[in-house]
């Protein structure tokens, strides 16, 4: 009983909405320009802050290649920072 109570009302306020829909057109016409509006501000920010943020990834990706490529030496007898039980570390140098 209750369902049909439910769409007797959504049908009679559909019916409402269309017989009047032009007024309703021009009273919202300048609110809907201002959501609009913000609307794709927004969508600009959101693909904006993904473009910069695919940027970032892509030039971490690229320095971490350009780090792994290069030989690398290890220097015996310099002292590590962090550890003082040990007084030789080692050290690595890029070439």
């Amino acid at each position: 009983m209750e369902n049909k109570l439910v769409v007797l009302v959504a049908l009679a306020a559909g019916v409402a909405i269309g017989m009047n829909w032009g007024k309703i057109k021009k009273g919202v016409g300048p609110y809907a320009k201002v959501v609009e509006s913000k609307t794709v501000d927004g969508y600009n920010s959101v693909v904006r802050f993904f473009a910069e943020q695919k940027e970032h990834l892509e030039d971490v990706m690229a320095a971490s290649k350009i780090h792994k490529s290069r030989p690398v030496s290890i220097v015996k007898g310099s002292k590590r920072s962090g550890n003082k039980r040990s007084k030789v570390g080692l050290q690595v140098a890029h070439a």
